[in-house]
């Protein structure tokens, strides 16, 4: 692993999540009645963004190191180029809510399923704790936009009685 490699993936991974969370920061301007939900989301993932960066002095005196051939760049860089995109449509007109909230669990599958969070070829600690928190909140967003879209499907479960 190069150093500027590994610096270039985490600044890559940093930009990626704070495009995520101008996304959903669009979607609590374009549903004032979810408001809250998305703006948590947006909030959070620019933890996520200041807590990749955060890696960058402990990468630059080589206190972590990773694989980084499991991380695309391109692949990175795209992703967030097609999310801005979905932002800026967003910001001319809202779409459905079901639409946005669809796009939002793509998203963050696509977290998961991209393996962004496989930490075994790491030898730090610290990256591994800090991957294993954002895939934990990764996978928290997941649930909770699973179940707001639920409700707007109409999917909903009725409980005993009901």
């Amino acid at each position: 692993m190069s150093e500027s490699k590994a610096l270039e993936v985490i600044r890559a991974l940093a930009e990626l999540e704070t495009t995520i969370g101008g996304l959903y920061g669009v979607f609590a301007r374009c549903y004032p009645e979810d408001e809250e939900f998305w703006a948590k989301l947006s909030r959070q993932e620019g933890a996520h963004a200041r807590i990749l960066l955060g890696l960058i002095p402990l990468i630059e005196k080589g206190s972590i190191r990773f694989n980084t051939h499991h991380f695309d760049l391109m692949a990175i860089r795209l992703a967030g180029r097609s999310i801005e995109s979905h932002a800026e449509s967003a910001r001319e007109k809202s779409p459905p809510v079901e639409d946005a909230l669809s796009l939002a669990m793509s998203i963050e599958n696509n977290l998961l399923e991209a393996n962004f969070f496989d930490v075994s070829h790491s030898r730090s600690p610290r990256f591994e704790k800090t991957v294993a928190v954002l895939e934990a909140d990764t996978k928290r967003h997941r649930e909770a936009i699973q179940r707001r879209l639920d409700v707007v499907r109409k999917r909903v479960p009725l409980g005993p009685g009901s």
